[in-house]
């Protein structure tokens, strides 16, 4: 009983170690994607707004 709840044990904290560095891989890859998607929102946007502004000063 003592060796396998050592081994439990021992699975648990490599798993859990395991897990901690996927998800700070995860949040890494996540804080690039949201990046990403922030500057081409803003990219989006900016072509949109400048749009407008061109079709209204063309109009006025």
């Amino acid at each position: 009983m003592g060796m396998s709840q050592i081994d439990a044990t021992e699975k648990m904290v490599v798993g859990r170690g395991e897990r901690l560095r996927d998800l700070s891989q995860q949040s890494w890859s996540r804080f690039f994607l949201w990046l990403v998607v922030r500057f081409v929102g803003y990219g989006v946007a900016a072509v949109v707004v400048w749009l407008l502004v061109n079709v209204w000063v063309a109009r006025h």
